[in-house]
């Protein structure tokens, strides 16, 4: 990839030139074979979103180089959580929240993320399950319906 190439030129470029088009298309959670339903984000309301997360991230300090915990279903908040990180210069570290408790914390004590971005439904699961490896973290963002910034 070129040295010039930055994904957050790339995304605004897209948001000014096409702002109505869709630049996310997913199955959204009502979908099935019978009846298919679709979630969609145009390139602007993509950039004002991801933007928004990226204010928010690095506003509670998360800088260039910053590993960052991802545990997330494969929904239209990942893809901009992950274009947030991108621009803020973090790492995203992705991970399936389906993995299994036992396996999640041998991986996440390996990874040593100080942030941790995770669904909402999981943010219970922040004082019981991550305990352990998430008695350091310093950050740790939920998404979904409640946006919750800890």
């Amino acid at each position: 990839m070129p040295d010039w190439f930055n994904v957050a030129t790339h995304t605004r470029r897209h948001a000014a030139e096409r702002p109505d088009q869709p630049a996310l298309l997913f199955p959204s959670r009502a979908y099935s074979a019978s009846s298919p339903a679709w979630d969609t984000l145009t390139y602007a309301q993509f950039e004002q979103r991801s933007d928004a997360y990226a204010r928010g991230l690095s506003a509670k300090g998360v800088r260039r180089g910053d590993r960052v915990l991802m545990l997330m279903k494969p929904e239209l908040d990942l893809w901009v959580v992950l274009f947030a990180l991108f621009k803020v210069g973090a790492v995203p570290v992705i991970m399936d929240p389906g993995m299994g408790p036992k396996n999640l914390l041998a991986c996440i004590e390996q990874i040593g993320c100080r942030v941790m971005i995770a669904e909402s439904i999981l943010h219970a699961l922040r004082t019981t399950f991550f305990r352990k490896p998430f008695a350091a973290a310093e950050v740790f963002v939920t998404v979904g319906p409640k946006i919750w910034w800890g």
